[in-house]
């Protein structure tokens, strides 16, 4: 719903259509660093209550720990 709110706002900023797609852009490059990065997966598991009872060692990026193993 604040989609069209933000498009219009960005445009009368700038002047042109093309702001809003590169903030866009900007968040979508963020959201796949993020999803590179985030360590730990919750779905299934027990959450304990703080990180020192979890014992994580799961490295920041398993895709890089695979390119080791082979």
């Amino acid at each position: 719903m604040t989609v069209p709110l933000a498009y219009e706002w960005a445009t009368a900023l700038s002047g042109t259509w093309t702001t809003f797609f590169y903030i866009l852009q900007g968040l979508f490059v963020l959201d796949v660093i993020l999803i590179a990065f985030l360590p730990f997966e919750t779905h299934g598991k027990a959450l304990r209550e703080s990180m020192d009872d979890s014992h994580e060692t799961d490295p920041l990026c398993p895709c890089l720990d695979r390119a080791k193993q082979t």
